[in-house]
Order: structure tokens, then C-alpha cells, then sequence
């Protein structure tokens, strides 16, 4: 049975009820896990409507049975344009509130469907392409954005001009600004209505990156050391960050509540943001005065990271 492991996905849009198996974005494997589609499947699901399609995702082995989540499609401009999709528990929709705005983190994906299915809760997710950036270009035209950069009107400028090297040194034409800037708050927007019905008034954020060997320049040791993250860092807090030398400095929690902090650094790596963090549009920024956690794990932690989100729910 679990080779054939599945959600049932709602498309509010489409009107109908529909289970899909070895969807493009997600196969299950033997095991009732799931892992990545190849490039021919992600291609295939980039090209299909997301007004018309429903996704669908493996359950947990140890969740007891399939989950039953409904898919719905919160705001898409157009089709094959980034859209803002919901993934709700349609019987406990508002325990929990949780945010990933990179496609391509497949990992913590997979854990927040499995979080949900068994506690809980509403997903909200940026989706186009199957990638970690979407892109706001057309005819022809590509226009490159990080979602997780999008969320003020200075890291709009930044993202867009960091990833666009046809803008130049000029201004960023206002008819594209605008429209990233608005898909960007109709995002928060939806996290906001999110978190405002949730009993944990807090947002989480299930994060992946790819292992220090390969990427030195982020990980828990980034906010410890000279450089952009250790600037991010609240210097006031003794201890801070907390990293556990027994621990992979790629798994990791950014938060912005002391006593999110204080809960977090005796058993796990962790860093409490500064108030004068640099403003780069990320959620982390948009939610410095409320409580955002962001659960980051390496790509294919999957019981590390499920554990992680566990514990950032005060689950243990």
C-alpha cells in the first residue's frame, strides 16, 4: 500500500474531487516516501493549468492512513504566471499556519503536507515551475524574482536587479515592479489570513539548502562569523547564535521571538534575528515584529527536518 501512499487533493477551481498518483512534482517510492519528479515530469506539470490541476502528495508511513487535503488556488494572474496556492487539513484547517515560498524545496514540502495531514493546519505556498524563482516575464521576456525576496518594496528592487542583468544599471520599469511588488503582498496577504485563524500564532517557515561542503556561504556558522547573516544577528543576546557542535550546521532555526530563542538553543542550532536586520524582503524581515520560525534543513533531511517542525510547533 504504500507504494500507491496519496493525499486526496481538492481543486477548489476545478469543482471536483480527484486523487492523482506519481504526480509530476511528487513520485512515492517503496517506501511511502516521496522524492522529486525528473526533469520530463516537472516540465509536464509546469505546462498543465493550475486552475484545472490538483496535486498530489505521499502521507507519512507512520501517519496512519492518507491525509485529506484540499488544494486550492488563492491568486494566479494568469496560467503558467506564479500563482498562490493553499494546502488545508479540511478538518482542522487552522491549528497551525505554514509558509514556503520555494518550489524547489521539495523536502520541506513533503514534511509540511505530512505536518498537516497529522495536525493540522493550512499551507501556503508560491507555485509556477517547480524552481526556486519564478518568473514574471512574457512575451518572451524572462523577469526573475526570489519569492522569499518580495515581500518589502526594498527587497523587490534588490531581487530584480540582482537577477536580471538586462535591467542594467537603470531603473526597474514600474509596470514590472508593480507587479511583483503586488503578487508579493497578496502572498503575505494570504499568510496573514493564515496566521490571524491559526491557534499557533506563529509563522512557520520549512526552509532547504544545500550542504556547507557546497555552499559555505549560508548555514548556522554564517550567522557567527564576519559577513551579511552575522549582521543579522541579535549582538545583544548572549549566546547567540547557539550552535551544537554535535549537530549538521545546515539544520537550523532563524527566528524572531526571544522566547522562541530560548526555547530552541538548548537542543537545537538556532538564531534570534536582530531588530536592525538588513531589510531584503524575506518573510523573516515582513514578520520581524511578530513570531516567524523558519525551520531550515538540507535537501533530503527529511526526519531531521520533520523533527525540527515538530519541535518549532512545541510538539516534543
Amino acid at each position: 500500500m504504500t507504494a500507491t501512499a496519496r493525499v486526496a487533493l481538492r481543486d477548489s477551481h476545478a469543482g471536483a474531487l480527484l486523487t492523482v498518483f506519481a504526480a509530476a512534482l511528487v513520485t512515492c517510492d517503496g517506501r511511502g516516501r516521496s522524492r522529486g519528479g525528473d526533469s520530463a515530469e516537472r516540465a509536464a506539470q509546469a505546462a498543465l493549468d493550475r486552475h484545472d490541476a490538483a496535486a498530489a502528495e505521499c502521507a507519512s508511513p507512520s501517519g496512519g492512513g492518507h491525509a485529506d487535503i484540499q488544494r486550492e488556488v488563492a491568486y494566479a494572474e494568469a496560467p503558467h504566471q506564479p500563482a498562490i496556492v493553499r494546502f488545508v487539513n479540511r478538518r482542522r484547517p487552522h491549528t497551525y499556519c505554514l509558509a514556503i515560498p520555494h518550489e524547489n524545496e521539495q523536502t520541506g514540502f513533503e514534511v509540511a503536507i505530512e505536518f498537516i495531514a497529522r495536525h493540522g493546519g493550512t499551507i501556503v505556498r508560491v507555485e509556477q515551475n517547480g524552481r526556486r524563482n519564478v518568473d514574471f516575464g512574457n512575451a518572451g521576456r524572462k523577469s526573475a524574482a526570489d519569492p522569499n525576496r518580495i515581500a518589502t518594496r526594498a527587497g523587490v528592487r534588490r531581487t530584480l536587479a540582482m537577477l536580471n542583468a538586462d535591467l542594467g544599471e537603470g531603473p526597474i520599469p514600474a509596470e514590472l515592479f508593480d507587479r511583483v511588488a503586488g503578487f508579493g503582498q497578496r502572498f503575505v496577504a494570504a499568510i496573514d489570513s493564515c496566521l490571524a485563524r491559526a491557534d499557533y500564532r506563529a509563522v512557520i517557515a520549512p526552509h532547504n539548502n544545500r550542504d556547507a561542503t557546497l555552499d559555505a556561504d549560508y548555514g548556522i556558522l554564517s550567522y557567527g562569523r564576519p559577513g551579511a547573516a552575522a549582521g543579522d544577528a541579535d549582538k545583544t543576546v548572549t549566546g547567540n547564535p547557539a550552535i551544537h557542535e554535535s549537530q549538521d550546521t545546515d539544520d537550523f532555526f532563524v527566528v524572531t521571538d526571544r522566547r522562541d530563542f530560548d526555547r530552541l538553543r538548548a537542543d537545537w542550532n538556532a538564531a534570534l534575528l536582530s531588530r536592525d536586520a538588513t531589510d531584503d524582503g524575506s518573510l523573516a524581515i515582513y514578520y520581524l515584529d511578530k513570531r516567524y520560525i523558519n525551520v531550515e534543513a538540507q535537501h533530503g533531511a527529511h526526519a531531521r527536518q520533520a523533527a525540527m517542525l515538530r519541535a518549532a510547533a512545541h510538539l516534543n
